[in-house]
């Protein structure tokens, strides 16, 4: 496989040195050497890193894509004081709108054909992305916990003092952990806390998704593209009621959607849909200890039935 450090990205999007970034949590770039007939953007989540959509990113590379995994700005750095300074920016989401875009724009002279698709926050960015510019995305649209839509009460997650319902506990506790731990804390993939406005952000993210449609009813009904979704009913972050409206919405539901759902019975966590193999915390020992976070059992299936959805409408 031709993987490599997406250098240009540094300079073009991120305007920092390689070395600002934590190791493991790079973009990259899985090239096949040639423009092909697919490429894909994949986006990670809020305070992840392109690592988290790395398996991912392998089984399409297999598939005969060439793969783009851009890292969004104020993500992965080294330097906490500098990233909390970065997540405090007013001008955040416009800079994550022009990350995507920017991927996008690579995507072009590498495939023919454009997806995009990514976790939680990075599903909302595709999203929104696949809506507002139709013709930039030709290819498909897959959300893997995709965070469009976090609960009736969404403006209640910006006040961390107030006792919400479960769907917001995955936020929350990453939240609250500030006080209890440093933003660079033991997984080496991931911050350990998110800072509040970066969760504002997302909220007005979906808000803008939402205000496209003058109802519920309506919404998503002009979507262009073929659609993956794959979520966890167990997931403790995102509701399933919003994306289950958006695949029946679909325009050809019947047709061009695909819902891969994983029973609540098996425990499967927001993130952790994603993931080929555990997580561990960064050791000098040589033991790696209990995982942070656990693998998908389900990947593998998971991704078979990316490949034939791919297959079908793709090919």
């Amino acid at each position: 496989m031709s993987e490599q450090i997406w250098h240009q990205y540094y300079q073009e999007v991120l305007q920092l040195e390689p070395e600002a970034i934590r190791p493991g949590s790079e973009p990259r770039l899985m090239n096949q050497g040639k423009k092909v007939e697919n490429a894909i953007v994949l986006l990670h989540g809020l305070s992840d890193s392109p690592f988290y959509m790395n398996a991912i990113g392998h089984k399409f590379y297999e598939m005969g894509f060439n793969v783009l995994l851009p890292l969004f700005p104020a993500h992965g750095l080294q330097d906490s004081q500098l990233a909390e300074k970065s997540f405090n920016s007013s001008h955040l989401l416009d800079r994550w709108k022009e990350a995507v875009n920017y991927a996008v724009s690579q995507a072009k002279t590498m495939g023919n054909k454009v997806s995009i698709g990514g976790l939680s926050m990075g599903g909302t960015l595709s999203l929104y992305h696949a809506l507002t510019y139709p013709h930039d995305i030709n290819g498909g649209l897959f959300l893997f916990s995709a965070a469009i839509d976090l609960g009736e009460k969404r403006e209640d997650l910006l006040n961390a003092n107030n006792e919400f319902a479960d769907i917001f506990k995955f936020f929350v506790d990453k939240v609250r952990s500030r006080d209890r731990a440093s933003l660079i804390g033991e997984n080496p993939y991931t911050y350990s806390w998110i800072p509040l406005g970066t969760i504002q952000n997302l909220s007005t993210l979906i808000e803008e998704i939402e205000k496209k449609y003058p109802s519920k009813q309506v919404r998503y009904n002009d979507l262009k593209q073929p659609l993956f979704v794959a979520h966890s009913e167990f997931d403790e972050a995102i509701a399933i009621n919003e994306l289950e409206l958006l695949v029946n919405n679909h325009p050809e539901t019947f047709l061009k959607t695909e819902f891969y759902r994983i029973k609540k019975d098996f425990f499967v966590t927001h993130a952790r849909l994603i993931l080929a193999e555990n997580v561990y915390a960064n050791e000098t020992s040589g033991t790696k200890g209990e995982p942070l976070e656990c693998k998908n059992p389900f990947f593998e299936d998971m991704m078979e039935s990316v490949k034939r959805f791919v297959d079908y409408h793709l090919a």
